[in-house]
């Protein structure tokens, strides 16, 4: 629920997934924050608000939105969303992995990325 929602997740080593895609956002904005040290990080998120994602790997791999780059210091920065919807509902994801690969995705149904 978006009760249960907290702001930062982190891990200093192995995989973590931070589930979004069911969550009923509330109307406004909602920032998370979610890095692991050594690993991979996986973001879902749901179809509906619009997600603006700056998601960033020291050394690794960075898929946001089916769009990948890697190497060193990789930072993607994506807004996804309809482009003729008015969503009130916002979702700021600062992903960070400093050794590894961050990948950020939305769930089915989801509008392409602008």
């Amino acid at each position: 629920t978006a009760g249960q929602l907290q702001p930062n997740y982190r891990l200093a080593m192995g995989n973590l997934t931070v589930d979004l895609s069911a969550v009923p956002f509330r109307v406004g904005t909602t920032h998370v924050t979610a890095s692991v040290g050594i690993g991979q990080l996986t973001v879902d998120v749901p179809p509906g608000p619009t997600v603006s994602v700056v998601a960033h790997s020291g050394l690794g791999d960075v898929q946001v939105f089916g769009q990948g780059n890697g190497g060193l210091s990789t930072v993607q920065t994506m807004q996804s969303g309809d482009a003729g919807s008015q969503s009130r509902r916002h979702v700021v994801i600062d992903a960070d992995v400093g050794v590894g690969q961050v990948q950020v995705v939305r769930t089915a149904g989801a509008p392409a990325f602008s």
